[in-house]
This record gives structure tokens, C-alpha cells and sequence, in this order.
């Protein structure tokens, strides 16, 4: 095998030579730095310019990428808040279908609350009577005595797109002669869309105090 070290660094010197003309024109100096083999050429007028050099393009690339940075994580997705917005427009769908609901009992309306129900709803109150089906909650409407309510502490849980969890708890005031004038409850309903609207299936009462 042929060594191709003079012709190397005949190479090395021309790149060398043709260097040093250039930066004596622009520069006006007689030495100038190179890196690797001509180290022994080293002065500080190019050392100086390219750290300089260096020191600026490293500068513009760390602004750059904070900028991004802090521009990413400003930005919200667009689904994101498509996500929060039909979330709230459902609490609010079901907190008025409960206020319906509640406003039904108290002025014992049975085709109001009816319309509300599953056909295979079931209840179950605190009165220890186990559960109730439709036909038997439509029927107890009218011996109801709830006087006033206050509804309070709602909370929706999205199951998919045609059910959802709900939890809420409600006070219940009865009529001024009652032996008792007030029920604090809480209340869980497991509510399913079928045929495009929301029927409520499930009905839980626990007492609270």
C-alpha cells in the first residue's frame, strides 16, 4: 500500500497558504489561529471573532427555543376547550332536568316527573321501603309533602356519550305542621340518553346529618 502522507501535507500547507492571504487582506495581520495541525499559527484576532461568532448564534438559538417553549405550553389545544365547553354545557343541561325533577315533587305533578323516568327506572329512598319502579314513583307523587328544597354541591361524571353519573344533596323543608321540618340528603342518579334524550334510570337516597 502507497502512503499518501506527503501528499497530506503538501495539501495542508496549500490550504494553509491560500488562508493566511486571505485573512492578511481583510485583517492586516501577519499570523492568524487555525484549529487542528496549525495550532503552532495561533493569534488572538480570529479567536476573538469567531467566540464572538460562537457566543451570538449560541445566544439567538436559546432565545429561540424559549420562545417556543413558552409558546407551546401558553397555547391550549383547541379540543381541549371544545372539551371543557360541552362538559359544562352538559352540567348545566342536568342541573335543570333535577330542578325540573324537584319542582315536579314539590307541586306533585306526576306527568311532569314521569316524562323524566326510564321506563325501566328504579328508586330506592330513605324510608327503608327498598326499591320503587316507575309505576310505583309516579304513584307516590301526590303524597308527597315537600314544602321547599335546596338544591346544592352538583357534580356530573360523564360515562361515554349516553350516560352519565350524577351527585348532588338536597334539604328538604316540609310543611310548617310536620313532626319533622327538615331532610338533608344526598343524592346519587345514574341518568342514560335512549331515542336522543336523557331518562333518568336510577335513583339513590342516603341520609346525611
Amino acid at each position: 500500500m502507497v502512503s499518501n502522507t506527503p501528499r497530506k501535507r503538501d495539501t495542508q500547507n496549500f490550504l494553509l497558504l491560500c488562508w493566511q492571504r486571505s485573512v492578511r487582506k481583510r485583517r492586516n495581520c501577519d499570523r492568524i489561529p487555525l484549529p487542528g495541525f496549525y495550532s503552532e499559527y495561533v493569534g488572538p484576532s480570529l479567536g476573538e471573532s469567531m467566540r464572538g461568532l460562537v457566543i451570538c448564534v449560541c445566544t439567538v438559538l436559546l432565545a429561540c427555543c424559549g420562545f417556543s417553549a413558552q409558546s407551546t405550553s401558553s397555547a391550549k389545544p383547541p379540543q381541549a376547550e371544545q372539551s371543557t365547553g360541552a362538559d359544562s354545557a352538559l352540567q348545566k343541561m342536568f342541573e335543570a332536568k333535577i330542578k325540573t325533577e324537584w319542582e315536579a315533587l314539590k307541586n306533585k305533578d306526576k306527568k311532569a316527573y314521569g316524562d323524566l323516568l326510564a321506563d325501566d327506572y328504579q328508586g330506592v329512598e330513605v324510608d327503608a321501603r327498598g326499591e320503587r319502579n316507575k309505576i310505583q314513583s309516579i304513584n307516590e307523587v301526590p303524597n308527597l309533602n315537600v314544602y321547599n328544597y335546596n338544591l346544592w354541591g352538583f357534580k356530573l361524571t360523564p360515562l361515554g356519550p349516553d350516560a352519565a353519573f350524577v351527585v348532588y344533596e338536597v334539604t328538604i323543608q316540609f310543611p310548617p305542621k310536620s313532626v319533622m321540618r327538615y331532610s338533608r340528603i344526598y343524592v346519587t342518579e345514574l341518568w342514560v340518553k335512549r331515542g336522543g334524550q336523557w331518562q333518568e334510570l336510577h335513583y339513590q337516597e342516603t341520609n346525611v346529618k
